[in-house]
């Protein structure tokens, strides 16, 4: 699949995912869950409980950090995009 030829502009690093939502655009996994955390407070995507919160801030931080440049950018990228 090719992206749109305005991609780099909406994802200035051409990855995904990204978020466009009434003129408001925002690239970024991370980013964009914690705006929707914020935007739908009583649909929460993160942990209500403190310790709950902080294991999935970890694994969040683990997977864009640790594993996504070997595994989402390398093999999936080449196999899916």
């Amino acid at each position: 699949m090719t992206p749109p030829p305005d991609w780099r502009r909406v994802s200035p690093l051409g990855l995904i995912p990204v978020l466009q939502e009434d003129g408001f655009t925002l690239p970024d996994s991370s980013a964009i869950c914690a705006y929707l955390d914020r935007r739908y407070p009583n649909h929460p995507l993160y942990p209500q409980e403190p310790k709950e919160f902080a294991r999935a801030l970890r694994l969040e931080e683990f997977v864009d950090g640790g594993l996504a440049p070997h595994v989402l950018r390398g093999l999936l990228m080449q196999r899916v995009v």
